[in-house]
């Protein structure tokens, strides 16, 4: 075993070593920059110096700041001057140092200080307002920076004291400023402005004109000078020389020229003020007596005309003995017009002919000596024929009778405008070529448009009757012809109807066309209450009543397809009666009468349906025996009703392209073998519609042979088929025929009957 014997005063020792290290060692903590000092800073004189350090360190530190080697501040991290001036100019820096470890960092800063500007002098040196062509110059000073002269803020030169410029214009007006442009570190700054403007020297536009004047005639002449430029202008007219007292506008007047008084030689002077101070001389004018013609007014030199309108050339003049129009060639040849002698020349209605040139020869009095020159007293005239302006598209009334608002339109060939009127009255501002109407109300106003060239008269469109309209409150019975009905509206059931020219708020009938984009303009007529008996050609007995009303849809287009009308009439005994009285007197006449029902309901009556021909009296009248001689159709699909107490019968499905009807109507026969019109029919034909291919089913045998013509909507037969009396069963082939609507017209030689048809694929 080994001992190792320790010294007490050697262990004290170590012991105060080894904390002395752990002391030296727990110190040694470097120090950390985090914001250290700009290399360098610029500031302007007055301003505020902030230098600033931000550091890390485990142990107290201290700040000692120099100037150029000089201390300048001690103990903060940051160095502040609070107005610098140019002595502070210098390098800065700042010894940061660790109390107990020793540890130094040290930071450096140039710091430079920079006058800032100084405005000695502001712009100024010339006048303001100088006249135009003169020179401006100015100047101005200041210290401690770079001049920039400007305009408006535009700048024009740099560097110099002052600004000139030679022969000054007015775009040379202006707000002149210098701007002070800094040194590094300070603020720019503007002087005051010097506001400069510049005048215009006067100048004259137009100069005043002599004249040559009839003595004691009441002429009178203004002679007028115009100028240009800045005024104010001061006025003063001669004559002969000598200033002429309280003439002192741009103006003077001669009046009732009397040659001893006012014969002479004139002019103007006018002066301006400063800063031009220009004066200015008309040339002299002559004003002095003639016996020569005097030309005071004639039509332009350029006349437009319209095509069919009036064109009016004329002149005003003094002195003339004689006038003579003339139409001047292409080739120059002046052919004089013959009546044309008189100082206004009319064409009443300009044509191709009337475009060209007109000149007209003045003729002074034979006393009179001397060359006159007539012919340079008048300037011959163009004359322009324009195009008349047409309507082309005419303005049409609400389609639909409770529109809420309603929209016309009207077009124009050659137009240049458009004026809209109401009830005769004109629209304010109403000038495009629509016009929108909203709302709708019940009044019954009139629209028209006039479309305007600006060389023509206005030509007016057609009148509308625009308004909202319950046909419910609007039917009204027609008591007399009337002849070609106009479209009135539509209601939401496709009902159009239709009223009488000379008064549009009553609806006197209506169409509803299911389709067809056709205008009908309907006829009613009346038959005055006479009845006919038609003489049967078979032995049954058959006779047609004709009644008090007829109506004819007329229509230039084809109807394609099948549409229903509603013809209004009086229920009452004014018709009623009179009709049936008419049948009691027949019966009371004549034995074969007796048959006659006086008390017959007004559902059971049938109507009939002309294809081809209006219904007219002479048209019934020509009727002399059963059944009708032309094409028509027995009605049986149709309903009676009233609408405002007005009572109506409307037959629907109608198929012919002229349709006429009667009312109290009725085909009667006593029980037979022929064809019959009534409703129970002789016969079936199925199926309807087809493709062409159908079956004729005949109930009962007919005592002759049967012919079918196969007839269009346009009245044109287009087939024909005969059925033997025996058969009673017949197959029909028309699948050729194109797709549409059709009569099938049933003739045994005693009776017809027509049956509608429809193809269709």
């Amino acid at each position: 075993m080994i001992k190792t014997i320790l010294d007490g005063n050697l262990f004290r020792k170590s012991i105060s070593s080894l904390i002395l290290c752990l002391i030296i060692s727990s110190a040694e903590s470097a120090i950390n920059v985090i914001t250290p000092l700009p290399v360098n800073v610029t500031k302007c004189e007055g301003d505020s110096l902030l230098l600033n350090i931000s550091l890390t360190s485990d142990n107290i530190v201290d700040f000692v700041w120099k100037r150029n080697g000089s201390v300048v501040g001690m103990n903060s991290s940051s160095f502040v001057l609070p107005i610098a001036s140019i002595a502070d100019t210098g390098t800065y820096t700042c010894e940061i140092k660790e109390q107990v470890t020793g540890a130094t960092n040290i930071q450096s800063c140039h710091v430079t200080i920079n006058l800032k500007p100084n405005i000695i002098t502001h712009p100024s040196g010339s006048l303001s307002p100088l006249c135009e062509g003169r020179n401006l110059n100015l100047s101005a000073n200041v210290q401690n920076a770079t001049m920039v002269w400007r305009r408006n803020n535009i700048v024009l030169s740099t560097g110099s004291m002052t600004y000139n410029k030679l022969g000054v214009t007015i775009a040379d007006t202006g707000a002149y400023t210098v701007l002070a442009k800094a040194l590094v570190g300070c603020k720019d700054t503007i002087t005051n402005a010097f506001n400069f403007d510049v005048k215009r020297r006067a100048f004259i536009i137009d100069t005043p004109k002599g004249a040559k004047l009839r003595d004691a005639s009441l002429m009178s002449h203004v002679m007028r000078i115009k100028v240009g430029g800045d005024g104010p202008f001061a006025y003063q007219w001669y004559k002969d020389g000598i200033p002429i007292s309280g003439a002192n506008t741009d103006s003077f007047k001669i009046y009732s020229f009397t040659s001893a008084l006012d014969s002479g030689a004139y002019r103007v002077i006018v002066n301006t003020t400063l800063p031009c101070l220009d004066t200015l001389r008309s040339r002299l004018l002559l004003v002095e007596p003639t016996l020569c013609p005097i030309l005071l007014k004639q039509t332009d030199t350029l006349l437009n005309a319209c095509m069919g309108g009036p064109a009016l050339m004329e002149v005003s003049a003094l002195g003339v003995y004689k006038y003579q129009w003339y139409k001047v060639s292409n080739t120059g040849i002046q052919d004089s017009l013959e009546g044309a002698i008189y100082n206004r020349f009319i064409i009443a209605n300009a044509d191709s002919t009337t475009a060209g040139f007109y000149n007209l020869i003045i003729t002074k009095d034979p006393s009179v000596q001397g060359d006159c020159q007539e012919k340079d007293l008048f300037k011959r005239i163009k004359v322009v024929l324009n195009p008349r302006q047409e309507v082309t598209m005419q303005p049409l009334p609400n389609e639909n009778c409770s529109a809420p608002s309603h929209t016309m339109m009207v077009r124009g060939k050659h137009a240049t405008g458009y004026q809209w009127y109401k009830n005769g009255v004109i629209i304010p501002g109403a000038t495009d070529s629509n016009y929108t109407i909203s709302p709708l109300t019940n009044s019954p106003d009139e629209y028209r448009a006039h479309v305007r060239n600006i060389y023509c008269t206005d030509e007016p469109s057609k009148t509308v009757l625009v308004r909202q309209i319950n046909p419910s409150n609007a039917v009204r019975l027609a008591i007399s012809d009337k002849l070609g009905l106009m479209q009135q509206c539509t209601d939401n059931l496709g009902w159009t109807y239709y009223a009488h020219e000379g008064n549009k708020q009553e609806l006197l009938f209506a169409i509803k066309k299911n389709g067809n984009n056709i205008v009908f303009s309907p006829d009613i007529r009346f038959t005055n209450g006479f009845i006919k008996e038609l003489e049967p050609v078979a032995p049954e007995k058959k006779v047609v009543l004709m009644g008090l009303r007829m109506f004819t849809i007329n229509t230039l287009d084809t109807v394609k397809m099948p549409y229903s009308v509603r013809f209004f009439y009086n229920e009452g005994p004014s018709e009623k009666g009179l009709f049936l009285s008419t049948i009691q007197s027949r019966k009371n006449v004549l034995e074969r009468t007796n048959e006659f029902s006086t008390d017959l309901p007004l559902d059971q009556l049938s109507f009939v349906v002309s294809t081809q021909e209006s219904m007219t009296s002479p048209l019934i009248l020509s009727q002399t025996k059963a059944p009708i001689s032309f094409p028509y159709q027995v009605v049986n699909d149709k309903e009676m009703g009233t609408l405002n107490s007005v009572a109506y019968v409307q037959i629907n499905n109608l198929v012919s392209s002229k349709g006429g009807g009667t009312f109290y109507f009725h085909y009667n026969r006593k029980a037979g073998s022929g064809i019959s019109d009534v409703k129970n029919a002789n016969f079936e034909l199925f199926p309807v519609p087809s493709d062409g291919r159908m079956t004729l089913k005949i109930k009962e045998a007919s005592k002759s042979d049967i012919q079918i013509k196969v007839i269009d909507l346009l009245g044109k037969e287009v087939k024909q088929i005969t059925i033997n009396k025996f058969e009673t069963t017949k197959d029909i082939d028309c699948s050729e025929l194109p797709i549409g609507n059709y009569i099938l017209h049933l003739d045994n030689g005693s009776e017809q009957v027509n049956k509608k048809m429809t193809i269709a694929r």
